[in-house]
């Protein structure tokens, strides 16, 4: 199920949703204007701090390819 996101990069928002196993973790995002992206990180973060910056990744991502 997708969620609408509030991106910290540029402002606006994305819809997207992550998803965890064992080991790994993807998050993906696509926004009002059809941007879209998806990153895959190869080791779950071990802190909140770290998840995040999975998150930051994503929006910086998406507010590049404007």
């Amino acid at each position: 199920m997708s969620s609408r996101i509030s991106r910290r990069a540029g402002g606006g928002h994305r819809w997207g949703h992550g998803g965890d196993i064992h080991g790994y973790e993807t998050r993906n995002g696509v926004t009002e204007d059809g941007r879209s992206a998806t990153i895959a990180v190869t080791a779950l973060p071990g802190t909140e701090a770290g998840a995040e910056r999975a998150n930051a990744a994503l929006d910086a991502t998406l507010c590049a390819q404007k």
